[in-house]
């Protein structure tokens, strides 16, 4: 079951707020799970963070030696929070909830184009373009599992299912049973390259975003 959308008409709002700091283009964003923090990932190589309720920048988090393409939290509510940034450095890079550096974690020699954690926070999952999709264990860092599919843009994980989504520059979304083996079944509703994914916080739905310039929302259970 899924719900189709065509966005053919922009709505122009004031913005609430609008931060700087970087000194390049922004090429992520991303909230904090208490929604207190917004972080930035730059083509100037840092991490930024700001208060969510005014401009102000908090600190400028620098490890990565290229651009950060990607941003992804940790969802646990009983474990510590983990950021994770990817970049065009071949790297992930792993952070507390202070912005303390505490791990670095290497296993592509490509850009890493997507990061998904799962919402126990045991795990989480890095694609790129070339070298597919690599499985991590969120507490020691070790890569457990890697999966060859190619092409890989976005990056998502329905709660409670053991599946992972995965957008490619294919129009199908590929779902992946980790457990047990690559392949589960492939989505069929896009016309063109899946770009993004994300699921609800309820986890009963995801939806997926596509160079066919539609957004499709999908029933994560069935």
């Amino acid at each position: 079951i899924f719900f189709f959308f065509s966005f053919a008409q922009m709505i122009v709002k004031e913005p609430k707020l609008k931060y700087y700091g970087h000194t390049d283009l922004i090429e992520c964003v991303a909230f904090s799970p208490d929604g207190k923090t917004v972080y930035s990932g730059s083509w100037d190589k840092n991490i930024n963070i700001y208060s969510a309720d005014s401009s102000f920048l908090l600190k400028t988090l620098t490890a990565h030696n290229s651009a950060v393409m990607n941003l992804a939290f940790s969802k646990s509510r009983t474990k510590p929070m983990v950021l994770a940034s990817g970049s065009k450095d071949f790297s992930i890079k792993l952070w507390d909830s202070t912005g303390a550096f505490t791990r670095d974690l290497v296993g592509y020699n490509t850009a890493v184009t997507s990061i998904a954690f799962d919402f126990a926070g045991k795990y989480f999952y890095s694609g790129s373009a070339q070298q597919g999709l690599l499985v991590w264990d969120a507490v020691t860092g070790l890569n457990t599992k890697s999966f060859s599919i190619q092409g890989i843009n976005a990056l998502a994980c329905p709660k409670g299912t053991g599946m992972v989504l995965v957008g490619t520059n294919s129009p199908g979304i590929t779902v992946v049973k980790v457990a047990t083996g690559p392949l589960a079944e492939t989505l069929k509703g896009h016309t063109d390259a899946v770009n993004a994914l994300e699921v609800s916080t309820t986890g009963k739905y995801f939806v997926s975003g596509s160079s066919d310039k539609t957004a499709i929302v999908w029933d994560a259970v069935t």
